[in-house]
């Protein structure tokens, strides 16, 4: 069981950071299974991103590695209503995984905001992602991410 010392978060707010071979290392980790986003078609996107005021990028540490990562994207319009996580990946333990879920939630309440939204893009039944946020807050179920794909039609 990891000390609750050998685990840290922090909030990447600097584009620098990408200059690091282990934080593209992370990215491409975190975003491997992604069918939406990929790391390396998207880096400069990334590098914007920490920079964004109303994104929170965290990155989890656990024995000098870092396995974690949780992007918060606040609302940045009166037409989006509420935070959304756009990602959230961990190869960590347990304990790292609260972790982030905490900073995220931190980020969130200190912006002023009790819930949020997560889009299900695994394919997954909604209570089994549900669980990856588990101990965020009660999960409701609101509907589901549809796609249209026009390309061969008139």
């Amino acid at each position: 069981m990891p000390k609750k010392s050998d685990v840290n978060v922090v909030r990447l707010q600097n584009p620098t950071v990408f200059l690091a071979a282990e934080v593209q290392d992370l990215f491409r980790k975190a975003f491997a299974a992604n069918e939406l986003v990929h790391f390396d078609d998207n880096q400069t996107a990334f590098m914007e991103l920490v920079a964004d005021p109303y994104a929170g990028v965290f990155v989890g540490q656990e024995g000098g590695k870092l396995l974690g990562l949780g992007i918060i994207m606040l609302p940045a319009t009166a037409l989006q209503k509420k935070p959304r996580v756009f990602h959230f990946w961990c190869e960590g333990s347990a304990a790292l995984r609260r972790a982030l879920q905490n900073a995220g939630l931190a980020y969130m309440r200190e912006a002023g905001y009790t819930s949020f939204w997560a889009i299900n893009a695994t394919g997954a039944q909604a209570q089994v992602y549900a669980r990856l946020y588990k101990g965020m807050g009660k999960a409701r179920e609101l509907g589901t991410v549809v796609e249209f794909d026009f390309s061969e039609s008139g």
